[in-house]
């Protein structure tokens, strides 16, 4: 992870598109927004993952659960709240009660892959918004 304010903004950004995404559209934007902040790039026509790989098919977190999952960072933990709920939780840091509630993000989507992209891309930005202050 990385303290740069302004991909925690942009982390934050796509989460609220996320939230607001109509799964009927097609959101070929949002999904390659999303995957250019998880380190994708692209060679013409080819997909290159962050590891370097070529790649034909890419996780779609939109309409994926498995998709969404695959951008909950590591170390964190994950489940259904409710219809199109999803919370993040985030891994215990030094000092915290381990008696107490888990730290968590919930978001809400139009389907569970939505919301949890959305909580996913919440938690990959907490880190970067903590280090800031």
């Amino acid at each position: 992870m990385t303290s740069n304010p302004e991909q925690s903004e942009r982390l934050l950004a796509l989460a609220e598109r996320c939230e607001s995404a109509d799964p009927a559209a097609p959101n070929i934007d949002l999904h390659m927004e999303i995957l250019r902040a998880m380190g994708w790039t692209s060679r013409g026509a080819e997909l290159i993952d962050p590891q370097g790989q070529r790649c034909m098919q890419t996780p779609d977190p939109l309409h994926s659960i498995d998709g969404a999952v695959a951008l909950v960072p590591d170390g964190h933990e994950w489940l259904r709240w409710g219809p199109g709920t999803m919370i993040v939780m985030l891994p215990p840091q030094p000092g915290d009660d381990e008696k107490a509630w888990a730290r968590h993000i919930e978001c809400r989507g139009a389907t569970p892959a939505l919301a949890l992209c959305a909580a996913a891309l919440r938690a990959r930005s907490a880190p970067l918004v903590e280090a800031e202050g």
